[in-house]
């Protein structure tokens, strides 16, 4: 990241370590790393999201053994996607599960791991189980195509195919999975459940409530980071941020707060306690600022819940 880390330390008195991380043209930032930051009641701390994959444009695994066809792929999408690259399938599973990407295109045969193991690892894990695939191959036969299917392939297409193509296939697979966000994103939360989590595949029905139960058991510490969440969940900051993003069109800090909010209004109309006693309770150690929090998401105070 190109920044530096000094230190200054005086033996039996003690050591100060200084981290200086430059704020680059065109980076984004969630603070001014310039300057103090301040935390705010219920908002999980953090100093930044998942800046690792820009946000700008989609991102896409290309998993193909062939460096002239990725060259020819990579300058056929790179204007609307941004592409990862992985010469091989033990290669591509590795940085599926590293970056977790919008969508993958994989080509079958290939060394190490071929495009159905691919697929089939890629479905099977928690992290990467949402994730559309495309599958490139020279076969066309039925048999192919139809263990494609099998292992949880999305797309199939057949070399050689056309570009305009491979885009409106990549986009349409993209644009479905928009959309279960969206359907995610306008449900409420029934019993601190969310109502549409039929909505959701198994395996990632399990990972958000499994994250649901995290939050839940720490639902009073105001203080719970991004960081810690990550840790309890077995997974990293990036991979935590890009699952839960792909989910519910959230990012973790703001998921976590309107989660907060959610139980606040059950607990209200359940009489479950005062405004102040239930913002202690769901991790809001402002009363003003909880007060401020739930108005803005439900338009009304929660002094004035019936």
């Amino acid at each position: 990241m190109h920044g530096n880390i000094d230190v200054q330390s005086t033996p039996g008195e003690g050591a100060v370590f200084t981290f200086r991380l430059p704020l680059q043209p065109g980076m984004k930032a969630s603070v001014d790393l310039a300057g103090e930051t301040t935390a705010v009641p219920g908002a999980l701390p953090v100093f930044y999201q998942a800046a690792d994959i820009s946000e700008e444009r989609p991102t896409v695994l290309l998993v193909e053994d062939n460096a002239e066809l990725r060259t020819f792929i990579k300058s056929c999408i790179g204007d609307n996607w941004q592409v990862v690259e992985a010469a091989d399938g033990q290669e591509g599973v590795g940085k599926a599960l590293e970056t977790v990407p919008d969508l993958v295109i994989s080509d079958i045969m290939m060394p190490r791991k071929d495009g159905y193991a691919v697929c089939d690892e890629l479905k099977s894990n928690e992290l990467t189980s949402h994730i559309p695939i495309i599958l490139l191959t020279a076969k066309s036969t039925v048999d192919a195509r139809i263990k494609g299917w099998q292992t949880g392939a999305d797309d199939y297409l057949s070399k050689p195919f056309n570009s305009e193509e491979l885009l409106a296939r990549m986009e349409n697979l993209v644009e479905n999975r928009r959309r279960l966000r969206a359907r995610y994103s306008q449900a409420s939360l029934q019993d601190g459940q969310p109502e549409e989590l039929d909505i959701l595949s198994t395996r990632d029905r399990e990972f958000l409530n499994r994250f649901i139960q995290t939050v839940e058991q720490h639902l009073s510490d105001e203080t719970v980071s991004v960081e810690d969440l990550a840790r309890k969940m077995f997974v990293s900051r990036v991979q935590l941020y890009r699952k839960l993003k792909a989910l519910t069109d959230q990012n973790v800090t703001d998921f976590v707060r309107d989660y907060r909010l959610d139980r606040a209004m059950s607990m209200l109309r359940n009489r479950e306690g005062l405004v102040y006693e239930v913002a202690y309770r769901v991790g809001f150690g402002s009363e003003k600022y909880f007060s401020k929090a739930f108005k803005d998401k439900f338009g009304v105070s929660p002094s004035h819940v019936n």
